[in-house]
Protein backbone atom coordinates (compact mmCIF):
# COMPACT_ATOMS: atom_id res chain seq x y z
CA UNK A 1 0.00 0.00 0.00
CA UNK A 2 1.56 3.66 -0.66
CA UNK A 3 1.86 5.82 1.94
CA UNK A 4 -1.22 8.18 0.78
CA UNK A 5 -3.22 5.79 0.72
CA UNK A 6 -2.57 4.12 4.11
CA UNK A 7 -2.67 8.20 5.75
CA UNK A 8 -5.98 8.40 3.44
CA UNK A 9 -7.72 5.05 4.85
CA UNK A 10 -5.94 6.04 8.51
CA UNK A 11 -7.86 8.83 8.65
CA UNK A 12 -10.92 7.53 7.43
CA UNK A 13 -10.78 4.75 10.53
CA UNK A 14 -10.20 8.59 12.84
CA UNK A 15 -13.71 9.71 11.32
CA UNK A 16 -15.37 6.26 11.59
CA UNK A 17 -14.08 6.35 15.54
CA UNK A 18 -14.94 9.47 16.10
CA UNK A 19 -18.62 8.73 14.37
CA UNK A 20 -19.15 5.49 16.88
CA UNK A 21 -18.69 3.27 13.81
CA UNK A 22 -16.38 1.47 15.32
CA UNK A 23 -17.11 -1.91 13.91
CA UNK A 24 -16.48 -0.20 10.31
CA UNK A 25 -13.18 0.85 12.12
CA UNK A 26 -12.44 -2.14 12.99
CA UNK A 27 -13.07 -3.83 9.58
CA UNK A 28 -10.74 -1.42 7.48
CA UNK A 29 -7.96 -1.48 10.71
CA UNK A 30 -7.76 -5.08 9.98
CA UNK A 31 -7.29 -4.44 6.25
CA UNK A 32 -4.74 -1.73 7.26
CA UNK A 33 -2.90 -4.22 9.62
CA UNK A 34 -3.12 -7.18 6.90
CA UNK A 35 -1.18 -4.85 4.39
CA UNK A 36 0.85 -3.25 6.53
CA UNK A 37 1.19 -4.93 9.83
CA UNK A 38 4.30 -2.28 10.84
CA UNK A 39 2.22 0.90 10.96
CA UNK A 40 2.03 2.03 14.84
CA UNK A 41 -0.49 4.52 14.20
CA UNK A 42 -3.15 1.42 13.06
CA UNK A 43 -1.99 -0.38 15.92
CA UNK A 44 -2.90 3.00 18.11
CA UNK A 45 -6.00 3.58 16.10
CA UNK A 46 -7.16 -0.51 17.18
CA UNK A 47 -6.32 0.42 20.57
CA UNK A 48 -8.44 3.51 20.95
CA UNK A 49 -11.41 1.49 19.03
CA UNK A 50 -11.11 -0.90 21.93
CA UNK A 51 -10.86 1.81 24.32
CA UNK A 52 -13.94 3.10 23.28
CA UNK A 53 -15.54 -0.37 23.90
CA UNK A 54 -14.90 -0.62 26.86
CA UNK A 55 -11.93 -3.47 26.36
CA UNK A 56 -9.22 -1.66 28.36
CA UNK A 57 -6.45 -4.74 28.10
CA UNK A 58 -6.96 -4.88 24.83
CA UNK A 59 -6.30 -1.32 24.18
CA UNK A 60 -3.50 -1.45 26.46
CA UNK A 61 -1.97 -4.44 24.43
CA UNK A 62 -2.63 -2.64 21.12
CA UNK A 63 -0.88 0.94 22.56
CA UNK A 64 2.26 -1.69 23.61
CA UNK A 65 1.99 -3.25 20.32
CA UNK A 66 2.01 0.19 18.90
CA UNK A 67 5.20 1.32 20.86
CA UNK A 68 7.25 -1.74 19.58
CA UNK A 69 6.97 -0.17 15.99
CA UNK A 70 7.76 3.19 17.14
CA UNK A 71 9.03 3.47 20.86
CA UNK A 72 8.48 7.10 20.32
CA UNK A 73 5.50 7.42 19.15
CA UNK A 74 3.86 10.54 21.25
CA UNK A 75 0.24 9.38 20.34
CA UNK A 76 0.40 6.12 21.87
CA UNK A 77 2.36 7.05 24.90
CA UNK A 78 -0.20 8.88 25.88
CA UNK A 79 -2.39 6.82 25.11
CA UNK A 80 -1.06 4.12 27.10
CA UNK A 81 0.11 6.09 29.90
CA UNK A 82 -3.53 8.17 29.92
CA UNK A 83 -5.37 4.53 30.07
CA UNK A 84 -3.00 3.05 32.72
CA UNK A 85 -3.75 5.84 34.94
CA UNK A 86 -6.95 5.82 34.35
CA UNK A 87 -7.98 1.66 35.19
CA UNK A 88 -5.19 1.76 38.20
CA UNK A 89 -6.91 0.61 41.60
CA UNK A 90 -7.43 2.94 43.88
CA UNK A 91 -5.62 1.70 46.93
CA UNK A 92 -5.00 2.89 50.75
CA UNK A 93 -2.46 4.91 51.77
CA UNK A 94 0.48 3.32 53.11
CA UNK A 95 0.19 4.42 56.45
CA UNK A 96 3.98 3.00 57.45
CA UNK A 97 2.40 1.22 60.64
CA UNK A 98 5.41 0.24 62.11
CA UNK A 99 6.94 3.48 62.47
CA UNK A 100 3.11 4.67 63.88
CA UNK A 101 3.68 1.88 66.26
CA UNK A 102 7.05 3.25 67.16
CA UNK A 103 6.07 6.75 67.86
CA UNK A 104 3.53 5.21 69.91
CA UNK A 105 5.33 3.31 72.09
CA UNK A 106 4.32 -0.05 71.43
CA UNK A 107 7.63 -0.85 69.69
CA UNK A 108 10.36 0.73 71.82
CA UNK A 109 13.20 2.79 70.17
Amino acid sequence: MDSATLRNQLEQVGILISEKNLDAAHKLLKKIIGAEPESPRAFNLLGVMHEKQGNFDAARRMYRVALTKEPAYYSAQNNLHRLVQMTLPISEPDLDIEIENDYLGENKL
